[in-house]
């Protein structure tokens, strides 16, 4: 059944030359004609064309381009999650990586956190866990927040992004004493500035 389908095949491609044109609301509309003509054995075929609608929304989503046609996050969502069922192995990642952008772009940030600490687990990815970071500092989730930079500096402890991130953190929502523990581990020269300015940051805010 995965390979026979050729008339759904021929659709799908149709469908990713308008998404890798631009053309989103085209793309999207293919990728739901696509789906039409697959039955529920045709898994993968499924999973590409759920992904692909998906991510046209996607791209409507965050550009704004909602006007008389508006974008269901919830079912977006859905899309991304269903097609990660289907095909975990090569869509897995990536729709994981998806939900948290779109879980972000509505606002709804303890759920992107969460949905980029499930990516970062995937991938292994320390860029991961600082985004994970960034959202539970969002979500006023300081002591999550500061755990995710962490495991992002444990798998690269040369991310200045990270550094960077927790020891600005640290100067604005920890004592003062905390933050010197801190400092105290990033002793190299190219960290210098992100101290000095963690320092300086616990200075100002104490007087």
């Amino acid at each position: 059944a995965q390979g026979g389908n050729t008339t759904a095949r021929l659709a799908l491609v149709d469908a990713r030359r308008s998404l890798e044109a631009g053309s989103f609301r085209e793309a999207e509309s293919k990728y739901t004609a696509a789906l039409r003509q697959l039955s529920r054995s045709e898994n993968q075929l499924r999973a590409a064309a759920l992904f692909g609608r998906a991510f046209a929304a996607q791209q409507r989503l965050v550009s704004g381009d909602t006007a008389d046609l508006p974008v269901v996050p919830d079912s977006l969502l859905n899309a991304y999650r269903e097609a990660a069922d289907l095909n975990p192995k090569a869509l897995g990642a990536a729709a994981t990586d998806n939900i948290a952008v779109v879980l972000a772009a509505i606002g709804r940030k303890a759920d992107a956190a969460n949905a980029y600490l499930d990516a970062a687990r995937q991938s292994n990815s320390p860029q991961h866990y600082v985004s994970a970071g960034r959202e539970f500092d969002a979500a006023d989730d300081v002591t999550s927040a500061l755990r995710a930079y962490r495991q992002s500096l444990a798998l690269d402890s040369t991310n200045a992004e990270a550094r960077r991130a927790l020891l600005e953190l640290l100067a604005r929502a920890r004592p003062a004493s905390e933050v010197l523990e801190a400092v105290r581990t990033f002793s190299d020269t190219v960290s210098a500035r992100d101290v000095s300015n963690a320092l300086v940051a616990v200075l100002v805010r104490s007087e």
